[in-house]
């Protein structure tokens, strides 16, 4: 049993960096296409599978 759940929360640990990972690697794209001031947050948000709200919060980063 103590196998098993070394073994569940080793992949655990691991899925859960991978979907940080995943995050900061999507929000570093919605800054760059933010610096660019081409779309609006609307686009970047449809492009990215951020909400709305995300990246209006990365956008107020920005500006600071």
């Amino acid at each position: 049993m103590d196998i098993m759940t070394a073994l569940f929360d080793e992949e655990e640990v691991s899925r859960r960096y991978q979907l940080r990972l995943r995050k900061e690697q999507t929000e570093s794209i919605a800054k760059k296409l933010l610096a660019k001031g081409q779309m609006s947050i609307e686009d970047i948000a449809d492009c990215t599978g951020l909400s709305v709200s995300e990246v209006e919060k990365l956008a107020d980063l920005e500006l600071v």
